[in-house]
Protein backbone atom coordinates (compact mmCIF):
# COMPACT_ATOMS: atom_id res chain seq x y z
CA UNK A 1 0.00 0.00 0.00
CA UNK A 2 1.68 3.64 -0.77
CA UNK A 3 2.68 5.70 1.64
CA UNK A 4 -0.15 8.40 0.96
CA UNK A 5 -2.78 6.09 1.34
CA UNK A 6 -2.18 4.71 4.52
CA UNK A 7 -1.80 8.28 5.64
CA UNK A 8 -5.39 9.05 4.52
CA UNK A 9 -6.49 5.83 5.73
CA UNK A 10 -5.09 6.95 9.49
CA UNK A 11 -6.56 10.62 8.65
CA UNK A 12 -9.85 9.12 7.92
CA UNK A 13 -9.99 7.01 10.81
CA UNK A 14 -9.20 9.56 12.97
CA UNK A 15 -11.74 11.83 11.82
CA UNK A 16 -14.54 9.11 11.75
CA UNK A 17 -13.49 8.97 15.87
CA UNK A 18 -13.80 12.50 15.77
CA UNK A 19 -17.02 12.70 14.64
CA UNK A 20 -18.46 9.34 16.11
CA UNK A 21 -17.13 10.56 19.52
CA UNK A 22 -18.69 13.82 19.40
CA UNK A 23 -22.27 12.70 18.05
CA UNK A 24 -22.08 9.74 20.38
CA UNK A 25 -21.80 11.89 23.63
CA UNK A 26 -24.10 14.45 22.36
CA UNK A 27 -26.66 11.18 22.21
CA UNK A 28 -25.90 10.15 25.31
CA UNK A 29 -26.66 13.51 26.98
CA UNK A 30 -30.14 13.86 24.97
CA UNK A 31 -31.36 10.61 26.44
CA UNK A 32 -30.06 11.30 30.41
CA UNK A 33 -32.80 12.02 32.29
CA UNK A 34 -33.09 15.29 34.26
CA UNK A 35 -34.40 14.70 37.79
CA UNK A 36 -36.54 17.84 38.76
CA UNK A 37 -36.65 16.32 42.50
CA UNK A 38 -33.48 15.78 44.62
CA UNK A 39 -34.58 14.15 47.89
CA UNK A 40 -32.65 12.68 50.96
CA UNK A 41 -33.08 12.03 54.21
CA UNK A 42 -30.37 14.21 55.31
CA UNK A 43 -28.43 17.65 53.49
CA UNK A 44 -25.61 18.81 54.84
CA UNK A 45 -24.02 22.10 53.04
CA UNK A 46 -20.35 22.46 53.21
CA UNK A 47 -17.81 25.01 52.25
CA UNK A 48 -15.25 24.62 50.20
CA UNK A 49 -12.80 22.85 52.38
CA UNK A 50 -15.16 20.44 53.04
CA UNK A 51 -16.30 21.38 56.36
CA UNK A 52 -19.81 21.25 57.59
CA UNK A 53 -21.40 24.62 58.03
CA UNK A 54 -25.64 23.90 58.02
CA UNK A 55 -27.51 20.52 58.14
CA UNK A 56 -31.10 19.86 57.59
CA UNK A 57 -33.64 17.02 58.22
CA UNK A 58 -36.46 15.64 59.55
CA UNK A 59 -37.03 15.27 63.04
CA UNK A 60 -38.83 11.61 64.13
CA UNK A 61 -42.52 13.58 64.25
CA UNK A 62 -42.03 14.93 60.89
CA UNK A 63 -40.35 18.54 62.21
CA UNK A 64 -37.74 20.02 60.31
CA UNK A 65 -34.07 20.51 62.13
CA UNK A 66 -31.98 23.23 60.66
CA UNK A 67 -28.49 23.62 62.03
CA UNK A 68 -25.48 25.87 61.39
CA UNK A 69 -22.22 25.48 62.32
CA UNK A 70 -18.56 27.68 62.76
CA UNK A 71 -15.88 27.24 59.95
CA UNK A 72 -14.47 24.30 62.53
CA UNK A 73 -17.62 22.18 61.84
CA UNK A 74 -19.14 23.03 65.77
CA UNK A 75 -22.64 23.30 65.87
CA UNK A 76 -23.16 27.22 66.79
CA UNK A 77 -27.09 27.33 66.58
CA UNK A 78 -30.02 25.11 65.45
CA UNK A 79 -33.78 25.10 65.55
CA UNK A 80 -36.70 22.89 64.87
CA UNK A 81 -39.23 24.19 62.64
CA UNK A 82 -42.89 23.29 63.76
CA UNK A 83 -46.08 24.15 61.83
CA UNK A 84 -46.85 26.23 64.56
CA UNK A 85 -43.80 28.15 64.52
CA UNK A 86 -44.58 28.89 61.01
CA UNK A 87 -47.92 30.11 61.56
CA UNK A 88 -46.81 32.51 64.76
CA UNK A 89 -44.62 33.95 62.33
CA UNK A 90 -46.54 34.19 59.44
CA UNK A 91 -49.38 36.09 62.37
CA UNK A 92 -46.54 38.61 63.66
CA UNK A 93 -45.22 39.35 60.17
CA UNK A 94 -49.24 40.03 59.33
CA UNK A 95 -49.28 42.14 62.86
CA UNK A 96 -45.93 43.97 61.64
CA UNK A 97 -46.73 44.91 58.43
CA UNK A 98 -50.46 45.83 59.92
CA UNK A 99 -48.81 48.30 62.43
CA UNK A 100 -46.47 50.03 59.74
CA UNK A 101 -49.44 50.73 57.45
CA UNK A 102 -51.08 52.15 60.52
CA UNK A 103 -47.86 54.41 61.59
CA UNK A 104 -46.29 55.25 58.39
CA UNK A 105 -47.69 58.54 58.41
CA UNK A 106 -46.98 59.71 62.27
CA UNK A 107 -43.48 57.77 62.18
CA UNK A 108 -40.37 59.68 61.42
CA UNK A 109 -38.18 58.61 58.56
CA UNK A 110 -41.17 57.06 56.73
Amino acid sequence: MPKKMVFFLILLAMVAGFIGGTFSSQLVLAKAKVHKVLKAQEFHITDQQGVTRASIYLTSKGDLYVALYDAKGKAIDSMVVTPKLIAASKKTAATVQKLERMFSGILPGK
